[in-house]
């Protein structure tokens, strides 16, 4: 991997921690709905962006887990879009812990997928 696809990948890890703590910050207060939805969105678009750039870098190294590894991005777009469709609907109500929910969900990804591709760029430069 390069240094500056590794700087990249890094500082969108950084802009994605940061935005989640912020969204359980705000949930975790019994924050204002519509403002909940928009940081989510605001979350999707981010990890959106990251996930599309972690796949190019991928497809390019000839990632032989891309499969799986976009399958699990996947997985994670559709529960953020189950949980934006809750957030919509004003008869169901946010659970609190609706940040430390994304916050799992994200840090399982990580664990198991991104630490296994980040050490194969590294090897692989």
């Amino acid at each position: 991997m390069t240094a500056l696809e590794d700087s990249k990948i890094r500082e969108q890890h950084a802009q994605i921690e940061g935005m989640i703590k912020d969204l359980d910050a705000h949930a975790s207060k019994g924050g204002d709905r519509d403002k909940t939805t928009r940081m989510i969105s605001i979350l999707s678009r981010l990890l959106r962006a990251h996930c599309d750039n972690e796949e190019k870098v991928m497809m390019m190294k000839g990632y032989k887990y891309l499969p799986s590894h976009r399958d699990d991005h996947n997985r994670i777009f559709d529960t953020l879009g189950f949980i934006v469709q809750v957030c919509n609907d004003k008869n169901l109500d946010i659970d609190s812990k609706i940040g430390k929910n994304i916050e799992h969900l994200v840090s399982e990804h990580v664990e198991k997928y991104d630490n296994q591709m980040i050490t194969f760029l590294e090897k692989v430069g």
